[in-house]
């Protein structure tokens, strides 16, 4: 049986976002080049059509809270993939490290972590991305069902451009559930990562430290040797992700923190618990809530990581 290597962690989003043109590559291709293109233009086009039907219905409360619930996740969405395509040289970094000596040609008996960490990446993969499908079906059938002619209603008449604005919404509400699930998945996945490699660290430690009460010799030494060696590429491999992500993160905290209370006030105070806007409202608080949870989960569990570390390396210096 092959032994687990973090690069399984990502594998699938990997796949998917190298299909939808938003995985970097060193190397374009014209067509990737021009997948990429289309979707900036999706985000970008879908994002200013929204701008404009926000200044149009600005003073009824009903309308312009359905519409911010679409227009931040989509804000957040067009950040994500500029900060893919401006940073790429900080992600390349990141890749490389994942598939690095450095952090898979651990004992098999320490990769216990990394199993771990790819079975939780996996199954989170499979949670989220079920439920931002149930949201995608709720933005393509609920209109259907309320009488409104478009997923993303406009207030403007548009006459012979009905079909083709269906047509663009739906791709492009599909392509950015595509996207936006795979890329946050990706970054939990390299923060789930960063977890696992420091708790490797902190066993190694730990072993070493149990070797130091015997003999310190040449075996200990290589071992401490591994320990800074690894230590100081997972300082690296952070510094990465943080250049990449960190306004990413920023801007999902802020524009979640918007949306969460838009649509309570609407469950709450606004929305008819019997109708179809109450669901969408209620569904789509769920899933922006589940990302958070993602994300402060897996973040979590780097601090909880480093803070046993280093109470394994006081008791080893002790």
């Amino acid at each position: 049986m092959p032994s687990t290597k973090c690069l399984d962690a990502v594998t699938t989003t990997k796949w998917m976002l190298t299909k939808s043109g938003v995985w970097p590559k060193t190397n374009m291709t014209s067509f990737d080049k021009f997948k990429l293109v289309i979707n900036l233009v999706y985000a970008l086009s879908l994002l200013i059509m929204m701008l404009i039907e926000i200044i149009r219905v600005w003073k009824n409360y009903d309308k312009l809270a359905e519409i911010l619930g679409t227009i931040f996740p989509y804000g957040t969405y067009g950040c994500k993939l500029v900060a893919l395509a401006c940073k790429k040289q900080y992600f390349f970094n990141i890749m490389k490290d994942i598939d690095s000596a450095v952090f898979n040609s651990h004992a098999e008996e320490l990769k216990k972590p990394i199993a771990q960490t790819v079975l939780i990446s996996k199954t989170a993969e499979k949670i989220f991305k079920v439920m931002l499908l149930i949201l995608l079906m709720i933005y393509l059938i609920f209109p259907i069902i309320d009488h409104n002619a478009l997923p993303i209603p406009v207030s403007y008449e548009l006459g012979n451009y009905y079909y083709l604005m269906h047509w663009y919404q739906m791709t492009a509400l599909i392509l950015t559930a595509w996207n936006i699930s795979c890329i946050d998945l990706l970054f939990t996945s390299f923060v789930s990562i960063a977890a696992a490699q420091i708790n490797i660290l902190r066993e190694k430690l730990r072993t070493s430290h149990i070797a130091l009460d015997d003999m310190f010799n040449e075996n200990v030494r290589k071992t401490l040797h591994d320990c800074i060696e690894l230590h100081t590429s997972i300082i690296r491999y952070l510094e990465n992700i943080n250049s990449v992500f960190s306004e990413v993160v920023l801007v999902q905290y802020v524009s979640a923190m918007i949306l969460i209370c838009n649509f309570v006030m609407q469950l709450l105070f606004l929305v008819d618990p019997l109708s179809t806007q109450f669901v969408w409202s209620f569904a789509f608080l769920l899933v922006i809530l589940t990302e958070l949870l993602l994300y402060h989960w897996f973040g979590n569990d780097v601090v909880v990581m480093c803070r046993y570390t280093l109470l394994v390396l006081a008791s080893t210096a002790s």
